[in-house]
């Protein structure tokens, strides 16, 4: 799981600029962790979610992406 998820940042580090690119990979890569009910790394890749729309002017994904890093915490 650690060289998967090493695999999936480097890749969105070559993408970072195109987040109309980037935002189904990152929806896909949460939705494939609940799958695998890999809760575990599930928070990070929301957090990465978030920075990246943040930082692409999508403030309502980052909100629903913070949003539900802490539902996952909380619960």
């Amino acid at each position: 799981m650690v060289e998967l998820q090493h695999g999936w940042k480097e890749r969105l580090s070559l993408m970072q600029n195109n987040f109309e690119l980037i935002e189904p990979l990152l929806a896909l890569g949460g939705v494939l962790l609940k799958i695998l009910e890999r809760t575990d790394y599930l928070p990070d890749q929301l957090r990465t979610f978030a920075t990246l729309a943040r930082k692409a002017g999508c403030f309502q994904i980052a909100s629903n992406a913070l949003y539900q890093v802490i539902t996952q915490i909380t619960f």
